[in-house]
């Protein structure tokens, strides 16, 4: 039976690529669903994001693309770029296809190489277009505006990642923890049972399991025990 995964793999990518941030893997609650605290607590982010998406698309690809169909130069484009297309095509799927199997291990850096493929995949169009569209002034202009919003776009990628990016966000927990137990350092025995009080997988993958402990005390024979969520996640408890 297909994997649905890799459709979502592939969708990962293209979003990203289209410079939405990276979280925005963790917040697809379907094909088509994004979390809905997500959208209510970003929803200018979110607007931006798609509205840079939206521009891109239609701007660099779906217009030219429209403006070959009227002035009746389709045949001469497949002609041109048909074979360029489809290498470019077979490009970004060959070189996402170790990754997209692995959907609980993809991250940005792996589409690197794939990129290339999209970008040019996307530029087609404009690329065959052009020498009719460069003297265009309005067309510059909204090559400019393009331009500019996706820098924009990115700045504000840049805030959502400071504010929930699992990097930032592990190591404020990491932190957090940290300076607790440097506090309760003095009381720590060499044998001694830590309780921390939270259970989630981002407490525990920021504090290494047990094993950050044990490197940050130098105490190898601690044992380190994570409880269920109290009503003070950063509970720390010794025995």
């Amino acid at each position: 039976m297909f994997d649905k995964s890799i459709i979502s793999s592939y969708r990962f990518f293209i979003l990203f690529f289209l410079n939405f941030p990276e979280t925005i893997k963790d917040q697809m609650t379907s094909f088509y669903s994004i979390n809905p605290q997500f959208i209510s607590s970003f929803s200018y982010q979110l607007f931006i994001f798609i509205s840079n998406a939206f521009l891109i698309i239609f701007g660099l690809f779906l217009l030219p693309l429209l403006i070959i169909y009227k002035r009746r130069r389709v045949l001469l484009f497949l002609k041109s770029y048909g074979r360029k297309f489809l290498f470019v095509f077979t490009w970004f799927l060959i070189t996402l296809t170790p990754i997209i199997f692995v959907p609980s291990h993809i991250s940005p850096h792996q589409g690197t190489i794939a990129l290339f493929g999209f970008l040019i995949l996307l530029f087609l169009p404009l690329d065959f277009i052009w020498p009719q569209l460069k003297n265009s002034a309005i067309y510059m202009l909204l090559i400019i505006f393009i331009c500019s919003f996706w820098i924009y776009s990115s700045s504000i990628n840049i805030y959502l990642n400071e504010k929930i990016h699992w990097i930032r966000r592990r190591s404020d927990i990491s932190e957090m923890y940290m300076k607790k137990i440097e506090k309760l350092k003095p009381w720590i025995k060499p044998n001694a049972t830590i309780i921390i009080g939270n259970n989630d997988k981002d407490t525990i993958v920021a504090l290494s399991n047990e094993f950050g402990l044990k490197e940050y005390l130098n105490q190898e024979n601690i044992k380190v025990f994570y409880a269920s969520a109290s009503a003070d996640r950063s509970l720390i408890r010794l025995k």
